[in-house]
């Protein structure tokens, strides 16, 4: 959160930075090296389901849902709460509906965000597949307006 502003130029446009005094090769290692860290300590705690589509599916449907970078963080932190709250109790309680034991947390975990994703891919506002083809019936529908 301290370098918020030096990342974003960094990462979005080097040159800038650069001229703007930023050692943007600096940053990028630096946000490079944090992920790189963050990601070795994961799988080594949760392994690499979770791992692999916590880093993916909430950036993913968070870029669907808006073009706007602190939004996009936003939603993107949300979307992984929810994605770990859901798969979490629906790996407790889905399984006995089904009549099996007891199923992976993390890949229940995986899977609500797989969710969450294809709804945020269908019902997207702006690049959803439903606002598409409304969109697009729009374009093909004829017009009303009468001729004179």
């Amino acid at each position: 959160g301290l370098l918020f502003k030096e990342f974003k130029l960094s990462a979005f446009d080097p040159e800038l930075a650069t001229s703007l005094g930023i050692n943007a090769q600096l940053m990028h290692y630096l946000l490079m090296a944090m992920v790189a860290v963050t990601t070795v300590a994961a799988f080594e705690s949760v392994g690499s389901i979770i791992v692999i589509a916590m880093l993916v599916v909430p950036a993913a449907t968070a870029q669907l849902l808006t073009d706007n970078l602190k939004w996009m963080l936003v939603i993107s932190a949300v979307v992984g709460v929810l994605s770990a709250v859901l798969g979490h109790v629906s790996a407790i309680t889905v399984p006995p509906l089904l009549g099996f034991k007891s199923t992976s947390t993390s890949g229940m975990i995986a899977a609500s965000a797989g969710v969450i994703f294809v709804m945020a891919w269908l019902f997207s506002p702006r690049y959803g597949v439903l606002a598409k083809v409304i969109s697009q019936r729009r374009i093909e529908a004829p017009s009303d307006v009468a001729s004179d």
